[in-house]
């Protein structure tokens, strides 16, 4: 299981809908177009839809997902970016363009261009690194 963020942009439509189509079909988003928990509710807020029909794009809350649910979404994406941190010890970036994709170890990336090294796992300092990390991999793509 990985806890999970990230925006997919889609260039045609046909591909968008097919997998906004999957997403409403199996209950993931809400009439209104928000990605839904378990129970039904909204994940991450109501204040912008995570499926824009305007610009082609899927924003995917911070939550954590099956990959059932995820898999289907980057089959037609061209464009974006995942990042997906597990219960274990991953802590990756999933980039796509043009319809191909690429994995980063972002405790490799980290290294070379986060500017404070990385804190003990057990410490209160280790999520706001992880958090200034995936800030910093995002400004950069």
């Amino acid at each position: 299981m990985y806890a999970i963020e990230g925006v997919l942009r889609y260039r045609q439509e046909p591909e968008f809908f097919e997998t906004v189509q999957y997403l409403y079909d199996n209950k993931h988003v809400n009439n209104d177009g928000y990605f839904v928990d378990e129970n039904g509710n909204a994940i991450g807020g109501e204040d912008v839809p995570h499926v824009d029909k305007d610009i082609l794009c899927i924003s995917l809350p911070y939550h954590i997902y099956k990959g059932e649910t995820i898999e289907p979404l980057i089959k037609g994406t061209t464009t974006g970016i995942i990042i997906a941190i597990s219960t274990g010890d991953d802590f990756l970036a999933y980039v796509y363009e043009d319809g191909n994709h690429s994995e980063v170890d972002l405790f490799e990336w980290a290294k070379e261009n986060v500017p404070e090294p990385q804190p003990d796992v057990n410490s209160e300092e280790y999520q706001v690194w992880r958090e200034n990390v995936e800030e910093f991999f995002r400004d950069t793509i």
